[in-house]
């Protein structure tokens, strides 16, 4: 199989997470890591097309709701949940603040409106204006 490079995730990221998910002894061939590889960038590309249906930008939100769309539901409650839980973390908070933080610099306007315009929700802008602790 040819690499793709752009089109395709890359090979050691595969190969990575599918040798944590398999028992230590088990062995993987390049052919198993490459189709493994070449459906779930297929996937993404579906996927993150159908959740940017409605414009050119998406997020977290617009990529659970197409799963939805697409058929998954079963997916769509725990990853909303999962998401929840992630943006109530330092983590979150701070990529968040770093990409806010290059908005301003770059002379954008950033601060809760602006994360609230683009759906992010009444906590996000809570949990972002925080500093340090809880928000």
């Amino acid at each position: 199989m040819a690499d793709d490079g752009d089109d395709f995730l890359p090979l050691e990221f595969v190969t990575k997470h599918m040798e944590e998910a398999l028992p230590e002894a088990a062995k993987l061939s390049i052919s198993a890591v490459e189709t493994v590889r070449s459906c779930a960038s297929i996937f993404i590309a579906f996927l993150t097309g159908q959740a940017s249906h409605n414009g050119d930008s998406i997020d977290a939100d617009d990529v659970i709701s197409s799963m939805g769309d697409l058929g998954f539901d079963d997916y769509v409650e725990p990853l909303s949940i999962y998401l929840e839980r992630f943006r109530r973390t330092n983590v979150y908070r701070k990529l968040v603040g770093s990409r806010r933080a290059v908005k301003i610099e770059n002379g954008g306007v950033g601060g809760k409106r602006e994360e609230r315009e683009r759906g992010g929700g009444e906590d996000d802008g809570e949990m972002v204006g925080g500093e340090g602790g809880e928000g």
